[in-house]
């Protein structure tokens, strides 16, 4: 599996993605479709903003620096970053998890 994210989605703090709340989008983006209801109220429904993939799915993360490929080293991000005094790229991608 691959992943395409943008560096500045990358959480460079979390050992893990068990802690990453998911946002959900709201219910009509998907219960009113083509401006029709599609599904019926009362019918639980899920519309996450994005998924947290786990790292050993993945064959390689595809971002805006370049393909990564296990084993995940983000050493150089975090040098980048401090080199240029930028904060550290901050939400969802971490060595054991990604969105």
């Amino acid at each position: 599996m691959y992943v395409a994210a943008p560096t500045s989605s990358f959480d460079l703090a979390l050992a893990s993605g068990d802690g990453i709340q998911i946002e959900q989008r709201g219910r009509d983006e998907i219960a009113c479709g083509l401006g029709q209801v599609t599904v019926p109220d009362g019918v639980p429904l899920e519309n996450p903003v994005f998924d947290v993939t786990p790292s050993e799915l993945l064959s390689a993360i595809i971002s805006d620096r370049g393909v990564h490929r296990p084993p995940f080293d983000f050493s150089e991000l975090r040098e980048d970053c401090s080199r240029f005094g930028a904060p550290e790229p901050m939400a969802r991608i971490s060595e054991a998890a990604i969105p």
